[in-house]
């Protein structure tokens, strides 16, 4: 399972998707640019931050490949329900 958090990039925003399927949740992110924060056009460069910063999932903690995710970054600083 991947995952992205929008916080990754739209600081504050706790939204956030997880599917297996990466071409999903690159299509779900940027619906939520679209409808959330007013982002009419997305192109190739946000695209590409959005790859970025997908994550799998590994338990109940994302890691970024090739780097272990911050718990206080990730996980200390949001409510989670």
């Amino acid at each position: 399972m991947k995952e992205f958090h929008c916080g990754s990039l739209v600081p504050g925003c706790h939204w956030h998707s997880a599917d297996d399927d990466t071409a999903e949740l690159v299509k779900r992110a940027i619906d939520h640019m679209k409808t959330a924060h007013g982002d009419r056009h997305v192109g190739p460069s946000l695209v590409a931050r959005i790859r970025q910063n997908i994550h799998k999932q590994e338990g109940d903690r994302p890691v970024r490949q090739g780097h272990i995710a911050s718990t206080s970054r990730w996980w200390g600083a949001l409510p989670r329900f």
